[in-house]
């Protein structure tokens, strides 16, 4: 994906807009017509919606690997983040307003080389990615930006393999680890 231009960040922040808009009066996300956005939204693309009321996490859905259309996959997480979010009720008209959209284009996955937790939580405390960890079927992410809320690397990947569904102890060694970047914008409110 290719580097958003402002004009393009404001076309997603509204395909979001639009899709919570309609998810509350037709209960499904907005269809953007692809012909009417930017041709580079119209490329593949991965994306994370974030939601916030009053500086508070409202909802956060998104994809890891592009398989559809940014501007689709904007579109439907924005739609997931309102309405599908099991830790928080469906959205509702009198909080439209006050919802804040946050949005996270995310760049390619590129394995992390094996290391133990000694070695991969100083390589971690130095770049601060994206991180996607997986082992078997146990699979989570953690956004660059929950670094804000996690300094510490062995705390970081701790709470990450709970998410993940892994002891906070688990062996570093007996899984993969992926990092990415993201071109992260949000509304103006």
């Amino acid at each position: 994906m290719d580097i958003l231009t402002q004009k393009e960040r404001k076309e997603l922040l509204n395909i979001a807009r639009l899709s919570l808009e309609c998810g509350i009066e037709e209960h499904r996300s907005y269809s953007p017509d692809l012909k009417e956005v930017s041709p580079n939204l119209t490329k593949p693309g991965a994306s994370f919606c974030t939601l916030k009321r009053d500086g508070q996490l409202r909802g956060c859905i998104g994809t890891l690997e592009p398989y559809q259309a940014l501007v689709i996959d904007v579109a439907e997480n924005a739609f997931a983040s309102g309405f599908r979010d099991s830790r928080f009720e469906s959205l509702v008209f009198a909080e439209l307003e006050s919802v804040s959209i946050e949005l996270s284009v995310l760049g390619e996955l590129a394995p992390i080389q094996n290391m133990g937790d000694t070695e991969l939580q100083a390589y971690l405390l130095h770049s601060k990615p994206g991180i996607v960890l997986q082992k078997g079927d146990h699979r989570a992410t953690f956004l660059p930006s929950v670094w804000s809320s996690l300094p510490e690397p062995s705390r970081f990947l701790e709470e990450l393999k709970k998410k993940a569904g892994l002891s906070a102890k688990e062996d570093s060694l007996s899984i993969d680890y992926y990092e990415y970047s993201v071109e992260k914008f949000a509304e103006e409110l």
